[in-house]
């Protein structure tokens, strides 16, 4: 009998204590504003800048209507481990966000901006990112058409699961 209450006593103590005790629990994946917060962007002399443009939203006439049609393009697999231009170098006109889902995890990952003439206009650049990573070129002049290419700046080898491409923005 005593066994039986001092088996009690251990249990209900265990639960008491164990009730309270904090597990730390696995990592839970960045949301989207923290990832957009680890991208670098660069001008077209590759220095840093602070942010993307304050007004990266498409102009809303009244009622939250778009006063112009949004255009997307959807970017397909790709793996490389130098450059891979998107739809081979196509322009957007008044490009805005870049969402990409990478495959791995890498150490620089980078989409490079390039005006209509071929000129280098800056980049943004992820760095140790995976998943679902957000963009943003609304910081570019507006009014212009853009070619945008992938860069592995890390020297390793980047998987590009997909992604969409919004210009007309």
């Amino acid at each position: 009998m005593r066994i039986n209450k001092i088996a009690k006593t251990l249990l209900a103590t265990f639960l008491l204590f164990g009730a309270f005790t904090t597990t730390q629990a696995a990592a839970a994946e960045p949301t989207k504003a923290e990832k957009a917060a680890q991208i670098q962007y660069f001008d077209a002399n590759d220095k840093p800048i602070n942010s993307v443009a304050e007004n990266s939203a498409p102009v809303k006439a009244a009622g939250g209507v778009s006063t112009m049609a949004v255009s997307s393009y959807v970017i397909g697999k790709a793996t490389f481990s130098n450059f891979v231009w998107i739809k081979a170098g196509s322009t957007f006109y008044n490009p805005g966000p870049v969402d990409v889902e990478f495959g791995t995890r890498n150490k620089a990952a980078a989409i490079y901006a390039y005006n209509s003439a071929g000129t280098y206009m800056g980049k943004g650049v992820s760095y140790n990112q995976s998943g679902w990573v957000p963009f943003s070129f609304s910081h570019l002049p507006r009014g212009a058409s853009y070619k945008f290419k992938f860069v592995s700046e890390g020297g390793d080898t980047v998987i590009v699961n997909g992604g969409r491409l919004y210009y007309n923005y």
